[in-house]
């Protein structure tokens, strides 16, 4: 299927093509695990993505992972929905996406589970850690750490690692603590590894002479005494799914602000640091036999030479912001950016296919047999957990993109769209709610096309938008996405950076860290809101705006609309809003 720009005077669009032709051939099965993300398949040999099955869910969906033993027909993944304020953990049936089961993970939803033997393991409250049965989803038992855990949960010799604040706990199948090994002062983070008999991981000190917080590479024995320590530079507390370190024989590679570093464990020193162009210390990179991947906030993937560092390629998407490490299957490097999964040769960075998924913020990709599994989505379809076969053979046609600008005068708002399917379809919708009022679009036919009008609203945010396209043959349903790129001359800044905030915020509740960063920046700048008081506001805007779960474009009008408002009081905040027109979008 052809995504076309017609001849329109005011919009236009880029071309996609969905019809892939596949060959798929079984292959081993490989568990997901943020240390390891690489399938070691043919290292000559690309491969694609074919469409499978995709559901949808009024939830954020995390990372999927598989099970130990049963990976051919069973994946996992958490869920959070901002409207029921819960977490939740679901089984699913790798072959068609059906839930098997689903349970309360009680805001667990930082970190990936892992799968430890018969049970599945994930965050609780934040601080502690539980494990159900993978058959049943029955609790089995559950370990307090006592402190924020900010690490991967590891399984190393049929015991579990975590990190809780400045501790590493090891917990035995039957949920008892067996050791505890201390790192003062500091706040640990990332992936545990084990390396000759001693454990490595990463976290953060503050280091007194420059007055900063500063990232450390550790390796402590199993009596607890730290071997060595390294600091990587300086650097926040990071809560990725996939910080840390990458592993190879004696060699540990990480990431830290703009850089990427090679350490030399044997004799605990420093091999090379190499500067990139973005941050790229949210998540650890990649390593194979030859060469190191990374890819960073500035929308940039790329490739560096494992013995010295040296840059061999770089590839830069346009959003501008990756958000997870890429992983490797054969010689195709997958990484997640924009709303796009893109698939590139890892040899030269080519572009060779892509699939549209939705915003990824939570995600990774995750391989099984035969599968790649990405949590994706967002408004209309706010959730979706996407499931790809992995195949060996396809046929694909590149996207060619071309911007859509986005004007301010009232006769710019009309957007025109021309698919082209590429096979024949008796009737075909679009939802374009995400950026229009007219919600879902019939199309009409002509010829193996479909034509689509519709307006768009005079506050679209620029960037990329992955829109659920449907096409119907006689009863036969087909369900994908196109992307669609706009552009507003006149944006907001992107970000800002808080420097020399010191102040410690504590939630009154499981749900309310937010609103505690939020009460502790008010209090900086003079103005005082409990946290009862601004989530009391937030629910009322979400009450009168016909909010979506997960709906992420809504979520930050939202917030800039509650926190722009300068009222002192709920009553007086609501006095406000009655008294003006009231509109989201």
């Amino acid at each position: 299927m052809k995504l076309f720009h017609p001849h329109v005077a005011y919009r236009n669009v880029f071309c996609v093509d969905f019809e892939l032709q596949s060959i798929a051939k079984r292959k081993e099965h490989n568990i997901y695990d943020p240390k390891n993300i690489i399938k070691n398949k043919n290292d000559k040999q690309r491969y694609f993505l074919n469409d499978s099955w995709r559901i949808e869910m009024p939830a954020v969906v995390r990372t999927p992972f598989y099970g130990n033993n049963c990976s051919e027909y069973f994946g996992y993944v958490v869920t959070y929905s901002e409207m029921e304020q819960a977490y939740h953990l679901l089984k699913v049936d790798l072959h068609n996406g059906k839930i098997l089961w689903s349970i309360d993970a009680v805001n667990g939803g930082y970190g990936t589970p892992t799968v430890f033997g018969d049970l599945v393991v994930f965050l609780k409250e934040f601080d502690a850690v539980q494990a159900v049965s993978a058959e049943s989803g029955i609790v089995e038992w559950a370990v307090q750490g006592g402190h924020r855990v900010r690490t991967t949960l590891n399984v190393i010799d049929e015991t579990l690692w975590f990190g809780s604040g400045s501790t590493l706990l090891a917990v035995n199948k039957n949920g008892e603590v067996v050791k505890k090994l201390h790192i003062p002062n500091s706040f640990i983070y990332g992936n545990i590894t084990p390396y000759k008999g001693g454990i490595l991981c990463t976290g953060t000190l503050h280091n007194n002479e420059r007055d900063c917080s500063c990232s450390y590479l550790w390796l402590i024995n199993q009596e607890g005494s730290i071997m060595y320590s390294m600091e990587l530079g300086r650097s926040p507390v990071i809560s990725s799914d996939t910080s840390g370190i990458w592993l190879k024989d004696d060699f540990a590679f990480a990431s830290c602000g703009h850089d990427i570093i090679c350490f030399d464990l044997k004799v605990g020193k420093e091999l090379w640091r190499t500067r990139v162009f973005g941050f790229c210390g949210r998540h650890f990179p990649v390593v194979d036999s030859q060469r190191v991947y990374y890819t960073t906030l500035k929308g940039e993937v790329g490739c560096a030479d494992i013995l010295n560092g040296s840059i061999v390629w770089r590839q830069k998407f346009r959003e501008g912001l990756i958000v997870a490490p890429p992983s490797i299957y054969g010689k195709t490097l997958f990484v997640l950016a924009d709303c796009s999964v893109f698939l590139l040769d890892k040899d030269t960075g080519e572009i060779f296919q892509h699939k549209v998924v939705g915003h990824t913020p939570y995600s990774a990709v995750s391989f099984g047999t035969n599968k790649a599994l990405i949590g994706a989505g967002e408004p209309p379809a706010n959730g979706q957990l996407i499931c790809f076969d992995v195949v060996s053979e396809a046929h694909v046609s590149l996207p060619m993109y071309n911007d859509v600008y986005f004007l301010e005068e009232k006769d710019c708002n009309l957007m025109s769209v021309l698919i082209e399917t590429g096979g024949e379809y008796t009737s075909s919708s679009i939802d374009v709610s995400v950026f229009s009022k007219d919600g879902v679009v019939n199309g009409k036919k002509i010829g193996n096309a479909f034509t689509y009008k519709f307006n768009l609203q005079n506050n679209c945010v620029s960037g990329f938008y992955a829109i659920p396209v449907l096409l119907e043959n006689f009863g036969l349903i087909k369900k994908t996405c196109i992307s669609i790129y706009i552009d507003k001359r006149e944006q907001l800044p992107s970000s800002f950076v808080l420097h020399q905030y010191l102040k410690v915020s504590t939630e009154e509740n499981i749900f309310s860290s937010g609103a505690a960063l939020v009460q502790g920046l008010m209090k900086v700048h003079g103005k005082s809101i409990s946290q009862k008081d601004f989530r009391d506001r937030i629910n009322y805007v979400k009450r009168k705006s016909n909010w979506k779960d997960a709906d992420f474009q809504t979520w930050r009008l939202i917030l800039k609309r509650v926190l722009s408002n300068s009222a002192e009081s709920l009553d007086d905040f609501i006095r406000s809003e009655e008294g003006g027109e009231f509109e989201i979008f």
